[in-house]
């Protein structure tokens, strides 16, 4: 689909959410403003899990009373709105920046941050939205530009992430 409708899908989501949010943020092809988008990403830090995936919930079943989440776990959920699928990603405070640099992607520029952040950490792992150093202590992200100062590299727009 064309980047103008992804956007304005999202969006139409974000205002359902919002209230609900912590943080709550497009990713993805859409964030990286590519200009045909397969599917639309978000990520979230709820404030409190249950009513804002009730709120969601009550929201997606007005506009189709069949509806299901595809994937419904703690840290993902995958649902098609608007004939489009929709991967919402669920962070916490302390893991925002990983979780939202990774899913912002293109899959090429994380695997290459990941890949430099075992080098610069001397053997260090990302596992379950955290990223660890090389003797297993979590590392907390709580913004995108710490991961990119934890990997000693410079902040790189997500339009030039591909």
């Amino acid at each position: 689909m064309e980047y103008s409708l992804a956007k304005s899908i999202a969006d139409e989501l974000i205002e359902v959410l919002r209230p609900h949010c912590l943080k709550i943020e497009i990713a993805g092809s859409v964030r990286r403003k590519k200009e045909q988008v397969k599917d639309i990403e978000i990520c979230i830090v709820p404030e409190n899990p249950n009513k804002a995936f009730n709120e969601l919930g009550k929201f997606l079943l007005k506009q189709n009373k069949n509806f299901k989440y595809n994937k419904n776990g703690d840290r993902y959920k995958q649902f098609r709105y608007k004939d489009c699928q929709v991967d919402l990603f669920i962070a916490k405070p302390d893991n925002w920046g990983i979780i939202f640099l990774m899913r912002t992607g293109s899959a090429a520029f994380s695997t290459h941050v990941l890949a430099t952040w075992k080098k610069v950490s001397g053997g260090g792992e990302s596992m379950q939205g955290y990223l660890y150093t090389k003797d297993n202590k979590v590392v907390y992200t709580y913004e995108e530009a710490d991961v990119f100062k934890l990997c000693k590299m410079d902040f790189v727009e997500p339009e030039l992430r591909n």
